[in-house]
């Protein structure tokens, strides 16, 4: 299994991209920007959507430049969730940009495995998939991408925007204190993942292995802050 793990440089995201894709025997994992970087105030675009290939069996997630929105694709299709007038907008404009993204080619999902009731956090999620994927013989040191699907007992997520009154995000305050927050209770969902041991701060948050985004029967989307399964919720693996 090949995986693209290192931040990039010297390389345009469409030429990576067209190689992860060339490469149909095996799932990639690239990213660029730091998450870290982006609560520090550095909110440019490191990622230009227009450049990652529109094709199925991408899956990304991220927040748009300015932390003015959330970034989900999921099998080539892009969800771009704002926020205007006190609600959640999703679009598909490839014209924006990303201030750190992570994505994946994925050429071939596994069977799916049911996840059960008893996921109720974060936390325990993040314990699942790791188990799931050393048994499904997954190097786990390496980032991996994954995806939930069903009815989901609650999910709360959020939406970053733009501090109100012209201030800035930056290092005194969490971008989490001007984003639009929502949950959705017995909804069905699919929720795009992407685990790794080693990336806290850079795709993943401190003290956090996964990085989640929701994308909802209704077309809402956002980053994931609380999850609880549904009993009838499936975890997909990639294929190696």
């Amino acid at each position: 299994m090949k995986i693209t793990s290192r931040v990039l440089t010297g390389l345009t995201i469409a030429a990576l991209s067209a190689a992860a894709l060339a490469g149909a025997a095996a799932y990639q994992v690239a990213w660029k920007g730091a998450l870290r970087d982006a609560h520090g105030g550095n909110t440019q675009a490191n990622v230009r959507l227009a450049d990652l290939p529109r094709s199925a069996g991408l899956y990304a997630v991220g927040p748009v430049a300015g932390l003015a929105g959330e970034i989900t694709i999921v099998d080539g299709k892009l969800l771009v969730a704002e926020v205007e007038h006190g609600a959640i907008r999703t679009s598909s404009d490839f014209s924006k940009g990303a201030a750190f993204l992570v994505w994946a080619s994925v050429p071939q999902w596994r069977d799916a495995s049911a996840v059960g009731a008893s996921i109720g956090s974060q936390a325990q999620l993040e314990a699942f998939v790791e188990a799931k994927a050393r048994e499904a013989g997954l190097n786990v040191e390496q980032p991996f991408p994954f995806l939930l699907n069903g009815t989901f007992d609650s999910v709360k997520y959020h939406v970053v925007r733009p501090p109100q009154g012209g201030a800035t995000h930056g290092s005194a305050a969490s971008p989490a204190d001007s984003a639009l927050n929502a949950e959705a209770t017995g909804k069905s969902a699919t929720v795009v993942g992407f685990f790794s041991r080693n990336h806290e701060g850079v795709f993943t948050h401190s003290g956090s292995r996964a990085h989640l985004h929701v994308v909802l029967e209704n077309g809402d989307s956002g980053h994931v802050d609380e999850l609880r399964a549904g009993p009838d919720v499936q975890l997909a693996l990639p294929r190696t």
